[in-house]
């Protein structure tokens, strides 16, 4: 039984409807993962969805009145949940487990196409009676600390440098951050604002942010010889989303060779990765001016109109209250702060030493002898 409405067309109805090539790309890893699922059991995908087909829509005997199987379908997809949480070796090559998100993302794309192409559908109902999703676990972000900032920056390359400068002050997305041009900077400005277009943005909300003098200091040197609409933050000329990918990926590498791999308990999440940056911001943001503020900045939707009733020069002001946080080169490590004090401190021992000995040295006049 077939709709016509082909696997193709499924992939470009979510990609207008989302207005985001991310998404047809995360759609079709969710079909390669069923397709994996399907071959740890034997069959193929046309195989077990036509078999899904049969229990959705029995032929019964004219006198005999069948209802779909709905549960045998579920219990099958409730198989493809468990199967994601594990780890298979499947033609050779390693299957990794999936996130409570990825999981609970790839099996809505699948019951999408189930129902779009096949005409099998499913309730809430249904699957909350019959599949099982992993308990998501809620362990406590564990925030980056300066001296890992430190670490990151000096050991990136100068355009990568500037990125992380802007992640770091700025709150924007990585994708955000790599698709900025000349155009929108406001370089006349103190803080320098920064606008961002709808189309530049995850929610297709524009907005405004800031970055930082010391971000400022990396970014300029790179826009000398790029046009006013060049992405001049890119490494390739590659699309926006590969290079989004490109950059998690070589911060992996660097994360790796600083020795930053702790990961979050039970979880495939690094606790230092790329995306902390910008949660570093919010953190900073919140603590000096609220939870509303750092949103407004960094882009959660729903919080931009109490924000832009604040004047232009308000906003600056807030943000160059905030900026002291948000320096990375300026301000020392605790750890350093603790050697400066101990230096400082042993420095006035040495020279009350010296004075001391100065002292001793000096013959009082009392005890000169006279003939």
């Amino acid at each position: 039984m077939n709709s016509g409405f082909s696997e193709e067309d499924w992939l470009n109805k979510l990609e207008r409807k989302s207005n985001s090539a991310r998404t047809r790309i995360t759609a079709k890893a969710s079909l390669k993962t069923f397709d994996q699922f399907c071959k740890n059991q034997g069959v193929s995908r046309d195989e077990l969805i036509h078999q899904y087909q049969i229990w959705f829509n029995p032929k019964p005997n004219p006198d005999e009145i069948v209802r779909p199987d709905i549960e045998l379908i579920c219990l099958s997809l409730d198989g493809f949940v468990d199967f994601m949480t594990k780890e298979h070796e499947i033609d050779g090559q390693l299957c990794k487990k999936k996130s409570f998100k990825t999981i609970s993302v790839y099996f809505g794309f699948v019951k999408s196409f189930l129902r779009l192409c096949h005409k099998i559908k499913l309730s809430v109902e249904d699957v909350k009676d019959y599949v099982t999703f992993p308990t998501q676990r809620k362990d406590p972000r564990v925030p980056l600390e300066l001296y890992q900032l430190k670490k990151i920056v000096s050991n990136a390359t100068v355009k990568r440098r500037a990125l992380y400068y802007v992640l770091v002050t700025s709150g924007m997305r990585l994708g955000e951050a790599l698709s900025l041009t000349k155009r929108n900077f406001h370089f006349n400005e103190s803080p320098v604002r920064i606008t961002l277009d709808a189309e530049q943005t995850k929610t297709k909300q524009g907005r405004e942010c800031y970055i930082s003098k010391e971000a400022l200091e990396k970014v300029k040197p790179l826009m000398e010889n790029v046009s006013d609409d060049e992405m001049f933050l890119k490494q390739s000329n590659l699309s926006l989303l590969h290079n989004v990918a490109n950059e998690d990926r070589i911060f992996g590498y660097m994360r790796d060779k600083l020795g930053f791999t702790q990961k979050y308990p039970n979880s495939v999440r690094y606790v230092v990765n790329i995306h902390a940056m910008r949660a570093y911001f919010h953190t900073k943001a919140s603590l000096k001016h609220g939870t509303e503020y750092a949103n407004a900045l960094d882009g959660h939707s729903g919080y931009l109109e109490q924000y832009y009733r604040l004047t232009p020069q308000r906003r600056g002001e807030m943000y160059h209250e905030l900026e002291q946080d948000l320096l990375i080169e300026s301000v020392p490590v605790e750890s350093n702060k603790t050697k400066d004090k101990i230096i400082t401190s042993l420095q006035e021992q040495m020279t009350q030493m010296q004075e001391e000995m100065k002292r001793m040295q000096k013959t009082p006049e009392s005890y000169e002898i006279t003939a």
